[in-house]
């Protein structure tokens, strides 16, 4: 008896599979409706022209991968050649790169991806001059002084690589330092917190990044750190601040990091730092800032000049 309904099971279970392959075979594959071009860019454009179902605009949208400076360095080669490719369309003969309409990248394909948003095609110009062929740290002048700034070894590892993209970008080109912070009465000027960067600038700004506790990077805002000025934990982005003075109770609390995340800090200024105390001696204006910055702002802002990356 257990034969039979085995047997009868398997004939059940081949029809069934048959029936199945069988309805698989009816189905039409049909090709996608965008097929790789075959030849040049622009013999396509011109071919589609005579194309009854081509339309009149034409959307180009990029992904870069990473790689480091090496697909940055790709990411340029390929808006660039896009560039140099004339095409040809219903409404007229233009460059190819008029019509990419996004970009998107990851890693170092990221920093082209984000330079070339905020250029365009000026972006083609100058970014080899300003990242592909530069490297080692950081070297920022002032209206006052030189002052020195570098990463913190062995932390800030989210901090520092953006912090680096500002660099590369030339992006603090312009910024100020801005807010001069010391307990309320103290004329000295070794204690106390400098804070500089883009203010929110819309047209500079770059994602926010991850916040990094000291807790994770072993770090502490001691005389000299410089840390990622923020609201919310996560919200950092072009605005920095230099402890003049140690200030560790800008630290996580390594017993409750999530209670309290603190500050983070990503780097420490090598020399130039009488630079920052002198700027946190200047006069501020009573009646500027909200809430905790609330008569902290600097009466003159100031300017920082020029932001490059050096050989270390």
């Amino acid at each position: 008896m257990f034969r039979g309904v085995r047997q009868l099971r398997t004939t059940a279970l081949a029809t069934a599979l048959a029936v199945w392959l069988g309805g698989c075979a009816s189905l039409g594959i049909a090709d996608p409706d965008n097929q790789p071009i075959t030849g040049s860019a622009e013999e396509a454009f011109a071919s589609s022209r005579t194309d009854p179902t081509a339309g009149d605009d034409v959307l180009v949208g990029l992904a870069f991968s990473g790689g480091g400076t090496r697909a940055a360095a790709f990411a340029h080669g390929v808006l660039s050649e896009i560039d140099q490719t004339t095409v040809r369309t219903r409404t007229g003969t233009h460059s190819l790169l008029d019509s990419v309409g996004f970009v998107s990248g990851v890693s170092g394909g990221s920093v082209t991806a984000a330079y070339y948003g905020l250029k365009k095609r000026a972006a083609l110009a100058d970014f080899r001059e300003k990242f592909l062929i530069r490297n080692a740290e950081a070297g920022l002048n002032t209206s006052v002084d030189p002052l020195s700034l570098v990463k913190a070894l062995g932390g800030g590892v989210n901090d520092v690589k953006v912090f680096s993209r500002w660099l590369n970008e030339n992006l603090f080109d312009g910024a100020t330092f801005y807010r001069a912070s010391r307990p309320p009465g103290a004329t000295a000027t070794d204690y106390g917190v400098l804070q500089g960067g883009l203010q929110n600038d819309p047209k500079k700004l770059l994602p926010p990044i991850a916040h990094e506790s000291t807790v994770k990077t072993g770090l502490s805002h001691t005389s000299g750190t410089i840390s990622m000025g923020r609201n919310a934990p996560g919200t950092a982005t072009a605005d920095w601040f230099i402890c003049i003075g140690d200030q560790t109770y800008l630290d996580a609390d390594p017993k409750d990091p999530k209670a309290n995340p603190g500050f983070a800090a990503f780097g420490r200024v090598t020399e130039g730092l009488e630079v920052a105390e002198k700027i946190l001696g200047q006069p501020v204006n009573p009646k500027l800032g909200t809430g905790a910055m609330k008569g902290e702002m600097l009466a003159k802002p100031v300017k920082i000049l020029k932001v490059v990356r050096v050989k270390a």
